[in-house]
């Protein structure tokens, strides 16, 4: 009689790799779900990944124990996983001290995630700290030349809650910008509130976006859902941007983006959207002068940024974004059908060089 495989059993704490439809088994916690968590799934426990901080109800059979499966899977190279790997690492290392305090931000439903002050700790049966990469902050180093400059003078403000705003801080206060900052990730208000006793003239944290407009020039919208922006623009109320700059840098569709600079401008401010493909290019556009503004920002968290449009054209920048991760798919699979062929024919590596530059001409054309 053939023994059936034994089932995995995970209890609350349990470090855990959790596997998600299209991603690796990722670094993970079994957790206990709250009240405004989904309903449990059947088979299923309630996970929270390291490296995102974001929580998802995972089948047990797509959960697998840490300590079991580590040397397996630390050997994938995209930098968000070993930035996630990292963070579970450190933890672990950590808790060997026994005075270690673990904290982490309670899960949030999209809907309330910017109208209520979510930087309260995790009230369930264990708290775990979310350790990401420390930000390399620098202090009164900063070059002099760079705090002199006009518009390094003025107060830019940040709406921080995705997870490219942690690398987009960094790089503003390092080149000398002054933030004012409002984030709902625990880990990033600790971080960030430590640099500010340290150096109040170049960054200030507020509990709410409504505090963080007020006591900036220019906002800089970095938010995890498309919706969240125009929800978090008609709540604390248009008025507040009369004389502001408001950059949008959610990723969203171009209606969208028509329908927030809408809000801004008759509200009196003034618009643009800016989407970044990684730290490579902002595809931007809107108010030319908003971007004259911002350059010593752009020049900080990208190589470069391109004007694609006036007032007029805003929804360009966010077609560009669609339009080029759109090629770079068909590129990706392109090339995986030719290698794939090639496989299965005798050929010259140098013939895959020529391939590859033809389609690096045709991309640029």
């Amino acid at each position: 009689m053939k023994m059936k495989p034994k089932k995995n059993i995970f209890n609350v704490n349990d470090f855990v790799f959790a596997k998600m439809s299209g991603y690796p088994p990722w670094p993970a916690m079994v957790m206990s779900p709250n009240k405004d968590a989904p309903t449990k799934r059947k088979n299923s426990e309630w996970i929270y990944f390291y490296g995102t901080h974001s929580y998802a109800w995972i089948k047990t059979k797509n959960i697998q124990p840490y300590d079991s499966y580590k040397d397996v899977y630390k050997t994938y190279k995209k930098p968000d996983y070993k930035r996630a790997f990292k963070e579970l690492v450190d933890i672990i290392k950590s808790m060997e001290n026994p005075n270690y305090e673990i904290k982490i931000t309670e899960y949030v439903p999209k809907e309330k995630r910017v109208t209520e002050n979510n930087l309260k700790k995790y009230t369930g049966s264990v708290s775990v700290r979310t350790i990401k990469k420390p930000l390399l902050l620098k202090g009164n180093d900063i070059d002099s030349k760079k705090k002199s400059s006009k518009n390094l003078r003025k107060k830019f403000g940040i709406c921080a809650a995705n997870i490219y705003a942690p690398d987009i801080i960094e790089n503003l206060i390092n080149s000398g910008h002054s933030l004012n900052i409002w984030t709902h990730s625990f880990a990033l208000f600790e971080e960030l509130k430590e640099y500010s006793k340290e150096n109040p003239s170049y960054l200030e944290i507020f509990n709410s976006p409504l505090e963080v407009v007020r006591n900036s020039d220019i906002i800089f919208s970095l938010l995890s859902d498309p919706n969240q922006p125009k929800l978090m623009i008609e709540q604390m109320g248009i008025e507040h941007l009369k004389d502001k700059g408001y950059v949008e840098m959610t990723i969203m569709a171009p209606e969208r983006s028509r329908e927030i600079s809408g809000l801004v401008t008759k509200g009196g401010g003034t618009y643009l959207e800016a989407m970044m493909q990684g730290e490579t290019v902002a595809m931007i556009a809107g108010s030319k002068d908003l971007y004259n503004e911002c350059q010593s920002c752009f020049k900080a968290i990208v190589n470069k940024s391109e004007l694609l449009g006036d007032d007029k054209s805003v929804g360009t920048g966010c077609m560009a974004y669609l339009n080029m991760k759109i090629l770079r798919g068909i590129f990706l699979t392109g090339l995986l059908k030719v290698l794939l062929w090639l496989i299965n024919v005798t050929f010259h590596w140098n013939t895959l060089v020529v391939f590859l530059k033809l389609q690096a001409c045709l991309i640029i054309i």
